[in-house]
């Protein structure tokens, strides 16, 4: 069919580029199905490129002024320097709305980049919870899938490493208390130039964190969010 046509014409156009004769020789020797075939290369051929295949970004109401501040944030600031965002404001209000937008429109700007998302929730009563978020941020900076660990120490060890490594766009979504940020992220730092962004309803949380208590602490910026303005509402019904 079309799409089938579409992925092969992108697989044998890249495939010399990487050197990926030998990964396509090696999955076809082990009679994989000729989809799950076409998958795989795409998926490595995408990684090699470092691609961002960002389906549309849907139209955003109401929040002009949020979108363009903390735009020109992630934009700004010194390239030698780690700067955190915390967007706050109550319950429901859209913070996990606005950062899920803003990080993709400009993840593809940074060398590594990682969303997690509904952090409080996730980790409510779940003893894996941040065994898991941990996992999916190391697979999301080395660009990997990542086997399970059950050391704690060598998993944030290794976070630790990565982020140390490349400028990175991290947004942790939901936070309620400030252990949560230590055990994913740990207190060694970023690589200069790195962007966080923590959505919270406790604006105070993000300075308890450990990476304040740094000889050098990163750059702090608040962005409080309220409710769509009357203009705004009235906008969004007529969507």
């Amino acid at each position: 069919n079309k799409q089938r046509k579409v992925k092969f014409l992108i697989t044998f156009i890249y495939l010399d580029i990487l050197g990926l004769c030998d990964l396509f020789i090696k999955l076809y020797s082990i009679f994989r199905r000729e989809t799950v075939v076409i998958e795989e290369l795409v998926k490595e051929i995408s990684s090699k490129l470092e691609l961002h295949m960002r389906s549309k970004i849907p139209h955003l109401i109401g929040m002009d002024i949020s979108v363009h501040f903390i735009s020109s944030w992630l934009k700004g600031g010194s390239s030698e320097t780690v700067e955190i965002l915390t967007i706050w404001g109550m319950a429901g209000i859209g913070k996990t709305t606005l950062a899920e937008y803003i990080y993709r429109l400009h993840r593809h700007e940074f060398e590594r980049s990682s969303f997690l998302e509904d952090i409080e929730r996730r980790c409510a009563g779940q003893k894996r919870a941040l065994l898991d978020l941990r996992r999916q941020l190391l697979g999301d900076i080395l660009k990997k899938r990542m086997n399970e660990e059950h050391n704690v120490d060598a998993h944030t060890s290794k976070i630790e490493k990565a982020l140390l490594n490349k400028k990175t766009f991290l947004v942790l979504d939901g936070v309620d208390n400030s252990e949560q940020v230590d055990e994913l992220i740990g207190a060694k730092g970023f690589h200069p130039g790195s962007k966080i962004i923590i959505t919270t309803r406790d604006v105070s949380l993000t300075e308890k964190c450990a990476l304040f208590c740094m000889r050098f602490p990163p750059k702090h910026r608040k962005h409080a969010l309220h409710g769509l303005s009357d203009s705004g509402s009235l906008r969004l019904l007529c969507w």
